[in-house]
């Protein structure tokens, strides 16, 4: 019989496995850092923002409060000019990255919560340890590589990204769901 209790340490290994991967994966193979492009004359791009005040926040240009404003003349012809996007600003001052990895293992061992979770409502209390794995693992590719999708639909990222965090979501995933396999 699974019980929910008996998989958080399942859970808790799997989001531990997913961290070491991502690890692996993006400090060990570096594949990941050629994702983002270089924009020209980068240094008078970050002065104009310096210089206009712009803190940390997600922005789009050119910015419409609502479908009216698309309808508007001058927000028009500055669309149709371009440059159009998005851009993602950080906070000032030195990265905390102690923060950013701490957060990261809470979300993977929160998803790893969320597949225990669902293994016990879904499944058969009698399933077995491949059926429970293949679940997790699964469970874990939607939930790590499944929303990367929308980059390149919505967002103008790269379908080589897009297509390298779908890789990305489906080792995480088998990593997230060995713990379950040994354990559960």
């Amino acid at each position: 019989m699974l019980s929910f209790t008996s998989l958080l340490l399942p859970a808790l290994l799997g989001g531990v496995a997913v961290f070491i991967t991502s690890f692996v994966l993006r400090m060990v193979l570096k594949y990941h850092w050629k994702d983002f492009d270089k924009l020209p004359n980068e240094g008078a791009v970050m002065d104009a923002l310096r210089e206009q005040g712009a803190a940390q926040g997600q922005y789009m240009f050119p910015h419409c409060a609502n479908m009216a404003e698309m309808e508007n003349t001058d927000w028009l012809a500055r669309y149709e000019q371009g440059p159009k996007g998005s851009i993602f600003l950080l906070a000032d001052g030195s990265w905390k990255i102690g923060k950013a990895l701490g957060q990261s293992f809470l979300f993977n061992f929160g998803v790893a919560l969320f597949a225990a979770w669902g293994v016990t409502h879904f499944l058969a209390p009698d399933a077995s340890a491949s059926r429970v794995w293949c679940f997790v693992s699964t469970f874990g590719f939607l939930a790590f590589g499944g929303s990367s999708i929308w980059g390149p639909i919505w967002k103008g990222s790269h379908w080589r990204v897009c297509l390298l965090e779908l890789m990305d979501g489906a080792l995480y995933g088998v990593a997230m769901g060995l713990p379950f396999y040994l354990l559960a």
